[in-house]
């Protein structure tokens, strides 16, 4: 199991970051700032731009996270400007977790990418069992972090 911890930019000097296989840094505005430790995943807000996901790219992560309401052209255009970038495609629900997680999983796949995450928010302890069953049973088919998000 691989421990990450996900920060704003401005939590970096509060944490101690070696204690975490790989940060996941939110970032709404470049440059990045202060000197990330690697290994280390950019993303932004989920309505940002491709522009600014490119320009995450630009600051060669090991990987980039890639919401899968983006195009699929601009998968592919990071792919093929900084292959050395992982991509992440990611799916977040913050009302429900959805019934339709298997779909969600294979629409995934069909994106040019070497991880999926799927997050959504629990309403009950039910949801979070049913998002552990479908990691379980998906987990060997592709890198996959599926979790739930909230309080129960």
């Amino acid at each position: 199991m691989t421990l990450i911890i996900s920060l704003c930019q401005n939590q970096l000097e509060s944490i101690q970051l070696d204690s975490f296989d790989c940060i996941e840094l939110r970032t709404d505005f470049l440059p990045i700032t202060k000197q990330v430790p690697s290994p280390y995943i950019l993303r932004c807000n989920l309505q940002e731009s491709p522009a600014l996901i490119l320009q995450l790219a630009s600051c060669n992560p090991k990987y980039v996270d890639v919401p899968s309401t983006m195009p699929k052209e601009l998968f592919n255009t990071i792919r093929k400007s900084y292959p050395q970038v992982k991509i992440i495609a990611s799916f977040h629900d913050f009302e429900k977790t959805p019934e339709n997680l298997e779909e969600i999983f294979w629409h995934l796949r069909t994106f040019d990418c070497d991880v999926i995450k799927i997050v959504s928010h629990a309403e009950s302890s039910l949801d979070g069992l049913r998002m552990l069953s479908f990691l379980q049973n998906h987990s060997s088919i592709f890198p996959l972090p599926a979790l739930c998000m909230g309080q129960i």
